[in-house]
């Protein structure tokens, strides 16, 4: 018998199938397994909250379609959700409701925002960007041998050494990227939690090569820093990236599901884009994830 795939499936999917029934039941007919993220419920919770502030006459009608992609990933998915783990991402047997009210707790949605926002501004100053950079490009692969790509992760590496030197010395000399990262998350967590995710980060800083997967597969600290560190660097570079900020916005989430995904064979995606910097990510680190677009998963 065949096992079952594991399926990552993007969170504008599950929009589609609370908006489309006859979606919805298309996936289910597949027999794969299908599998939802803390970031899934982060998005849920934007999603809710967004419609709660509306003042527009269609307030409940967008409360009530913004319910209902909870009822989509409560039929579609496993009975759990992916998290952090102290090793390896965790396929963790809780409600959908129990993680949604632990997000809530720690409201995150501002802080990505400013980091979407901080993101669109160094766009000023990056030497490299252009709207259109590698617009043409077809082969995701080649976009790894491209000098300006290569220098960005030699200086990411070169930096990464620096904050690791300098965490040893003195805490208080760390670069003001990690500076602000402590001020956001003793801002939703506190003093005490954020000076242990910082520690835990500076830990997880790992040397950016081809093939690192299967070195550090069973670390998720280690999977995150990866690929945030490496869908920044295409994000800089402007390799299919996004102009306007509420799509920046949406693309803090995406890293996140980039991440979880990796716990998966699929990772099913309808964002052009998102699949191309998606392929180009897991086929530099080696991670053993299938990308595709939903037609090409349904066909």
């Amino acid at each position: 018998m065949k096992d079952k795939r594991k399926v990552y499936l993007d969170f504008q999917i599950i929009d589609r199938c609370n908006k489309s029934p006859e979606m919805l039941k298309k996936l289910e007919s597949i027999d794969n397994t299908y599998y939802c993220s803390v970031s899934h419920i982060e998005e849920l919770y934007r999603a809710i909250k967004n419609a709660e502030k509306s003042n527009t006459e269609n307030r409940n009608k967008n409360i009530e379609l913004a319910k209902g992609l909870k009822e989509v990933l409560d039929k579609l998915c496993a009975k759990g959700i992916l998290n952090p783990g102290n090793g390896a991402i965790e396929f963790r047997e809780e409600s959908i409701e129990n993680c949604f009210n632990r997000i809530r707790k720690h409201d995150t949605i501002k802080q990505v925002y400013e980091n979407a926002q901080r993101l669109k501004d160094s766009d000023a100053y990056s030497p490299h960007f252009s709207r259109n950079y590698y617009e043409s490009k077809k082969i995701w692969q080649d976009i790894w041998e491209e000098n300006i790509i290569k220098e960005e992760i030699i200086n990411r590496n070169k930096e990464a050494q620096l904050i690791k030197v300098l965490a040893m010395c003195n805490m208080e000399k760390l670069p003001s990227s990690l500076k602000h990262l402590y001020e956001q998350l003793e801002e939703i967590y506190g003093a005490e939690t954020a000076k242990k995710e910082i520690n835990s980060y500076i830990n997880a800083i790992v040397y950016i090569e081809p093939g690192i997967y299967e070195k550090i597969k069973c670390n998720f600290k280690k999977i995150e820093y990866l690929i945030e560190c490496l869908s920044r660097i295409l994000y800089k570079c402007g390799y299919k990236r996004d102009a306007k900020l509420n799509l920046v916005n949406s693309g803090e989430y995406d890293i996140s599901h980039l991440i979880y995904a990796t716990a998966c064979d699929l990772f099913v995606t309808n964002d052009e884009k998102l699949r191309l910097r998606a392929k180009a990510i897991y086929y530099f680190i080696g991670a053993p994830v299938d990308v595709l677009s939903l037609d090409e998963y349904c066909s």
